[in-house]
């Protein structure tokens, strides 16, 4: 299973505030027996200060279309697509010169959309977390915190913690969950990433779909699992581009009934995978 990525994005800057735009596509082909999936995603990330709470933004759209094969036995057309608008929004306010307090929530609309739009289409998440700089004399900090979140699908109650570090000028670490980077800069312009990561969606089936003769599908979750290793380079101040390798780990995608009970896996796999993207930065000076 092959996955390509397509971004751009345009970044703007001034003393007080962030805000990034960014435009991604990604193809998943189906094989004979596994299902084949294509997203198509946009997302603006704002970042502004008022007074000493920081707060970040971040609103997103993604498509998720589906492509079954042809011995799939349930309604594919009821399941060919899934809409995600969320809205998160992300505090922080400094407790002490060491600590900061942060809490993020989450609103969306998941849901396949083949009907009216109900409270059923609407997930709620979020959580809190504490941040410390360790003062190491490099940039330095830890975070530790808990939330409710849909890193597995269905939403649950999960830890949240992480251990950033700067070992030199050209190597920093985040060890963490629900992500752990290792990040080296050859230089200004190039890097390699290698992440790991977890992450997944949550959403209502508009018009449930029969399992078998005594089970019905109401929602659905996907998640997955994935180990990378991402070269990125600087072609100027305005274009840059980014190859990506490796490995899906877990690959879900299943239909739960009413009670969260999981009725019926749709096939995929878990296989090696490829990404490629390009980026547009437009950048102003403050």
């Amino acid at each position: 299973m092959i996955f390509l990525l397509l971004g751009i994005g345009t970044k703007a800057h001034s003393q007080l505030q962030e805000s990034t735009f960014k435009l991604e596509y990604l193809i998943s082909p189906a094989g004979s027996n596994n299902t084949g999936m294509s997203k198509t995603g946009l997302k603006n990330t704002s970042v502004f200060n008022v007074r000493k709470l920081k707060v970040e933004n971040t609103a997103s759209v993604d498509s998720y279309q589906f492509t079954y094969p042809v011995n799939f036995n349930l309604d594919a057309e009821e399941l060919g697509g899934i809409y995600n608008f969320s809205e998160k929004v992300d505090l922080g306010y400094p407790l002490s010169e060491k600590w900061e307090l942060h809490a993020d929530f989450v609103v969306a609309l998941v849901s396949t959309l083949e009907s009216k739009i109900t409270e059923q289409d609407f997930v709620y998440t979020g959580g809190s977390y504490l941040k410390n700089g360790l003062g190491n004399g490099k940039a330095s900090h830890i975070t530790l915190g808990v939330g409710y979140y849909t890193f597995f699908g269905k939403p649950e109650i999960y830890p949240v913690f992480s251990y950033y570090g700067e070992i030199n000028d050209n190597i920093s670490v985040k060890f963490g969950f629900p992500s752990t980077v290792l990040n080296y800069n050859f230089n200004e312009k190039a890097g390699l990433k290698a992440t790991l990561d977890f992450n997944g969606i949550y959403a209502n089936l508009s018009n449930p779909v029969n399992a078998d003769w005594e089970n019905t599908a109401q929602k659905a979750e996907l998640y997955k699992t994935s180990l990378g290793l991402d070269y990125n380079y600087e072609l100027d101040e305005s274009w840059s581009f980014n190859l990506r390798a490796g490995y899906l780990l877990k690959n879900e995608y299943n239909l739960l009934d009413r009670k969260n009970n999981n009725i019926f896996s749709v096939n995929t796999a878990s296989q090696p995978f490829f990404t490629t993207g390009i980026k547009f930065n437009l950048k102003t000076k403050p």
